[in-house]
């Protein structure tokens, strides 16, 4: 059964031992599938009845009961799901990169207008159909381009990219290209 971040949050009522409170912890198995597969609980705090080791780093979680929760690809989103950032043609291809994702999450989160996205992850075929560069950020898995039609949209989009620390976009008349790649000059705004 796949499970809903706040869902599981919320169900989870604080250690009954030790009275801490629920704290969400990510990991990643290349066997799991879907979104959230698997939930397991445990309080951190050794002594206490419901602790458990699962080899995580015990000090970041000392002060709460924690939830572990195992997702699909190592990708945890409030505001998007694992299929708006598929190749667009079909062949399945999805590496977006995990941080690209997690920044589009604050993004989205302090914009307060939704995020559309019209492309982001492309293999080589598609991005040449379509007309992208042979270095083409998407093709890596390190850009999306989220639709923005009206002046106030694309405002308050870039606003929160620039303020989740997202620094290479690029401004088209229907969309805002935003990509996180390594190998290109960061600080830089375009027009197309």
């Amino acid at each position: 059964m796949p499970y809903n971040l706040s869902t599981v949050t919320k169900k989870v009522p604080p250690c009954k031992y030790c009275g801490a409170e629920p704290i969400v912890v990510r990991s990643s198995g290349p066997q799991m599938t879907g979104t959230f597969t698997s939930v397991q609980l445990g309080c951190p705090t050794e002594g206490c009845p419901q602790y458990k080791n699962e080899d995580l780093p015990q000090h970041k979680y000392k002060y709460g009961y924690y939830v572990h929760v195992w997702v699909a690809n190592n990708k945890m989103a409030k505001y998007f799901k694992d299929s708006e950032f598929t190749c667009k043609c079909g062949c399945g291809t999805n590496n977006i990169d995990d941080a690209l994702v997690r920044k589009l999450d604050i993004a989205r989160e302090k914009a307060g207008v939704p995020f559309v996205i019209n492309s982001a992850c492309r293999c080589a075929a598609h991005n040449k159909k379509v007309g992208g560069s042979a270095t083409s950020s998407h093709i890596t898995g390190h850009a999306v381009d989220i639709s923005a039609t009206t002046g106030t949209a694309k405002f308050k989009i870039v606003q929160g990219l620039v303020e989740a620390g997202l620094t290479r976009i690029g401004v088209a008349k229907s969309f805002i290209h935003v990509d996180n790649d390594p190998n290109k000059p960061a600080e830089v705004i375009w027009l197309y």
